[in-house]
């Protein structure tokens, strides 16, 4: 990866729709050479896909969480299965956005999004009864910062010498 591919991330991340011409104008690279990075970059796993971003306001999810989640290690150890498993199940559930395994006080710390304060309870209920989490602490979101689409920083590659 260069700092050409850099810049074609960069451009993929403001808006992943745009064509290859928009991307080839706006960086000032051939249209052909836009397209053969997109295809190397994909066929390399750096882009996994492209997406949409959903205004979860306009359709109802208005409350989120960030909950953090101790698990039961003698559950690990009894079915034998990584502490990574929480992450991947809790990850089955809609109302969860992120789940992620953690160093600290907590083993995992969870982002959710529900539509209100009662889908709340009950979700937090249910991570409860699971025989894997011991505990959990729930971090209201009063206020998210705007995604500004920040790109990625060209330091990240090293110049080949």
């Amino acid at each position: 990866m260069d700092k050409t591919d850099v810049k074609i991330l960069n451009a993929l991340k403001e808006n992943s729709k745009q064509s290859v011409r928009d991307i080839s104008k706006s960086i000032k690279i051939p249209p052909t050479t836009i397209h053969s990075r997109i295809n190397k970059l994909k066929k390399e796993g750096i882009i996994k896909r492209f997406t949409i971003e959903i205004d979860n306001e306009k359709i109802g999810l208005k409350t989120s969480a960030y909950i953090l989640v101790a698990l039961d290690s003698r559950y690990f150890q009894k079915t034998k299965q990584p502490e990574s498993y929480a992450s991947e199940e809790l990850m089955k559930n809609s109302s969860v956005e992120e789940a992620a395994n953690v160093t600290g006080s907590r083993d995992l710390v969870a982002k959710v999004r529900v539509r209100d304060m009662k889908d709340m309870d009950k979700f937090i209920m249910s991570l409860r009864g699971k025989e894997m989490i011991l505990r959990t602490e729930t971090m209201m979101i009063l206020h998210e910062g705007k995604d500004e689409k920040k790109g990625l920083d060209e330091g990240i590659v090293q110049d080949k010498d």
